[in-house]
């Protein structure tokens, strides 16, 4: 999601203070569970399989991005469960409250409910506020200064046929690997941050826990 149109936007936004310090942002993530791999049921790869469930997936899968703009983690609660009639034993949505360590607070939802398909981001800071619709490709942005909304066109990029994200994201991850690898230039995303990562997946799933016995 790093080299996503989207989360690079934002992150250049609050770079050059277009809308002050951040305060608090509400995301949500979503996507019906059979709509991932139209071609194949969800009961035959590993998103129906509790330990590699697709909402677990996707809950790191985001927070790699967020912690990027936002920072570290420093504390959350959250909730997780099983609401759908989706024939699979995995958790179809996780609800994350998060602080960060520059004193953002994030609320987070990952889904594999939402029909259509939804990611979008609202976040509020000090002097205006950013708004992310993933699925139109768009960026708005109020500043307080102005009191006018401004809107900015992502690139969709080339999206084959019978799905919904495009592909050049991959190919720049890749490039960067690659180039990694021949000694290039430094990974960007290390095994270390990876690590820390995925202690939050396991401290959210271990606080809903604790709030609501399984």
């Amino acid at each position: 999601m790093r080299y996503y149109g989207g989360p690079k936007t934002i992150k250049s936004l609050i770079a050059d203070g277009s809308i002050g310090r951040p305060l608090s942002f509400v995301y949500q993530s979503g996507q019906y569970l059979p709509d991932w791999h139209p071609w194949e049921s969800y009961k035959d790869f590993y998103v129906s399989n509790p330990a590699t469930g697709a909402c677990r997936e996707i809950v790191p899968f985001e927070l790699a991005w967020l912690t990027d703009i936002f920072g570290s983690v420093t504390s959350l609660a959250a909730m997780r469960a099983k609401l759908s009639d989706l024939d699979a034993d995995i958790d179809d949505i996780y609800q994350l409250l998060l602080r960060f360590d520059d004193g953002v607070l994030g609320h987070m939802t990952v889904d594999v409910l939402a029909r259509p398909a939804v990611r979008e981001l609202r976040l509020l800071g000090t002097e205006g506020t950013i708004e992310w619709d993933h699925t139109a490709n768009r960026i708005r942005v109020w500043r307080a200064a102005t009191g006018t909304w401004e809107e900015i066109s992502l690139d969709p990029g080339s999206v084959e046929a019978g799905y919904i994200h495009s592909e050049e994201p991959y190919v720049a991850e890749m490039s960067d690997f690659v180039a990694a690898v021949e000694g290039k230039r430094a990974w960007p995303y290390s095994f270390a941050e990876d690590e820390k990562i995925l202690a939050l997946l396991v401290a959210a799933e271990r606080d809903s826990d604790a709030r609501d016995p399984k």
